[in-house]
């Protein structure tokens, strides 16, 4: 990322603006399972931009390509629009330049720089946490959207659960709508690192890519690490094959991590409320069956990197907006009711003795 500013004298404000990284694009991007459906609300965002799903909320883990992927959105417009006016930011910046603006009295001059866009894309909001900023930042999401001029967000979790966020700023944040990023499975594991090979233009064989794949588990990031050490024995004239690809992962200290399935968590979530495991995947609504089945879906979630439509798949074909209502609900009784939580631990430590 390269920051653009101008040669102005120390008086003046200069609001920060980074160059979208022109390697982040949709084509470069493996659509999977752990992402299939932020990738799609990125794709329509970026064909009509502050028409639907304003603003958009790309969450997940650290690694998985949330910043990809919202960049991916303004390299798209900037394609199909050149004259539309899109900013970069993160959002420690975005206060930086505030403060800066205040000591320098330009606050107009920054209010007016985050206003006149058309696209706004702000990295990392969970930064605000316990920040004081959020009736200018509260109005000048107002003004974007109420223009119809789209937002773009990346978090590493939802604004619900950013500490000390204000409430005012959750509900403009969620006013759209918000879709994670999960860690990527086995099989866009492997086509990102054939992806790389493509673009490297390296000959790498497929057991070897695999091997790669199959241990390096945990994100995207860990991922191209080890390919890029891969590719730099390469060039060191060394051969790229299986057993150098063991000796890479061994000195990353990269070991992979036990695989927990949606069938362990429907298991010891069933006997430990004591429902059978054809009810808890089953139709029955009573309240004896449905928190389980919350449950469940809650653990499946935050212990594997399977989607949405797959874990409604595995609970009677249910819609992939029942599995996140039920999480969401799990989620806030675990911060609302200590006991849920202590029980929700205790299942979640099982399910992980047992692997």
């Amino acid at each position: 990322m390269v920051r653009k500013t101008d040669d102005l004298d120390q008086s003046s404000f200069v609001a920060t603006d980074y160059e979208l990284n022109s390697a982040f694009t949709f084509e470069n991007w493996v659509v999977g399972d752990a992402n299939e459906l932020a990738t799609s609300a990125a794709i329509a965002v970026s064909e009509q931009p502050g028409k639907q799903y304003n603003p958009l909320l790309i969450y997940g883990s650290s690694g998985l390509g949330k910043t990809h992927l919202m960049e991916a959105i303004g390299n798209k417009v900037q394609e199909l629009e050149p004259n539309a006016i899109i900013r970069y930011i993160t959002t420690d910046d975005f206060m930086n330049d505030w403060v800066d603006a205040i000591s320098k009295k330009k606050t107009a001059e920054f209010t007016s720089n985050y206003e006149n866009v058309d696209i706004l894309l702000v990295d990392d909001i969970q930064m605000l946490q316990g920040k004081t900023v959020f009736k200018k930042i509260f109005n000048i999401f107002n003004k974007i959207t109420k223009s119809q001029k789209q937002i773009v967000m990346t978090s590493d979790v939802l604004p619900k659960d950013i500490p000390g966020l204000n409430t005012r700023l959750v509900s403009r944040f969620m006013q759209g709508v918000a879709y994670d990023i999960q860690k990527p499975d086995y099989p866009t594991r492997l086509a990102i690192l054939k992806n790389k090979a493509e673009e490297t233009g390296m000959n790498i064989d497929i057991q070897t890519l695999s091997l790669i794949a199959e241990e390096v588990d945990s994100n995207v990031r860990e991922l191209e690490g080890a390919f890029n050490t891969l590719t730099l024995m390469a060039r060191s004239g060394k051969k790229i094959n299986v057993a150098n690809a063991e000796k890479i992962l061994e000195h990353l200290n990269i070991t992979k991590q036990k695989v927990i399935t949606i069938e362990d968590v429907q298991r010891v979530v069933a006997e430990e409320y004591d429902v059978s495991l054809a009810d808890l995947i089953g139709k029955k609504r009573n309240s004896d069956i449905v928190m389980p089945r919350q449950v469940a879906m809650y653990l499946i979630r935050h212990l594997t990197d399977i989607s949405l439509p797959k874990i409604g798949q595995a609970f009677g074909g249910r819609d992939h907006t029942t599995v996140m209502h039920g999480t969401e609900k799990i989620a806030d009784l675990i911060e609302k009711d200590l006991t849920v939580k202590q029980r929700i631990e205790t299942i979640s430590a099982k399910i992980k003795e047992r692997q």
